[in-house]
């Protein structure tokens, strides 16, 4: 959101309705003039719609896992989601992320973990037997990113479609539980001593 609102909830609303609507202006206009009198076409491309929706998705002690899911039609042949999920450390008034959860070594392990993850969710074997279903774009090229979300049971990344794989296969979650993650993360780290709390419940 911009930063000329008043900081308040109802102000960042307005203010994303108000970009929103002159997004599709501007571009109705372009629509309009590349379509010239058929104005069927252009109408197909000046049909907006867009769904916006922000939950708390878990929340215990002092760490809470924010999502801020949007769908969003602009013309074509269909619409697109993407997701945000935010981590926030109540207690130290901060968000998490990869860089304050893990070191550069051991977040080349939690690559790995997470590739190996996604394969056995596709039913193979490893990560070599992934890569030549051609579900994703470059199976060794996925990695961890600061879209990820924490509860109970582990950390679960979050891939919007065309991230990591074609449109069809949709938003891509993986997860990793406690009992994998808890010894690559930091010993500084505010949640090493969570992950160990939960290890014991999985």
């Amino acid at each position: 959101f911009a930063e000329d609102t008043d900081g308040s909830l109802q102000g960042m609303a307005d203010n994303y309705l108000r970009s929103y609507i002159m997004q599709y202006l501007q571009e109705g206009k372009v629509a309009i003039d590349s379509y010239g009198d058929d104005m069927q076409a252009a109408a197909t491309w000046m049909s907006y719609e867009e769904q916006a929706e922000g939950k708390v998705v878990f929340s215990e002690g002092q760490f809470l896992s924010y999502q801020f899911k949007v769908y969003s039609y602009m013309g074509g042949a269909h619409g697109n989601t993407s997701t945000a999920n935010r981590v926030y450390d109540l207690a130290g008034q901060s968000q998490i992320t990869l860089s304050n959860l893990f070191t550069p070594e051991t977040l080349e392990v939690v690559t790995s973990e997470l590739r190996n993850a996604l394969a056995q969710q596709n039913d193979c074997q490893n990560v070599d037997e992934l890569a030549q279903k051609n579900i994703f774009f470059s199976v060794f090229e996925i990695e961890p990113n600061d879209n990820f979300l924490i509860d109970q049971r582990g950390m679960t990344w979050i891939y919007d479609p065309y991230e990591i794989a074609p449109y069809a296969y949709g938003t891509v979650a993986v997860s990793l539980p406690w009992n994998r993650l808890w010894d690559l993360i930091d010993e500084e780290s505010p949640v090493k001593a969570f992950a160990q709390s939960k290890m014991a419940t999985l």
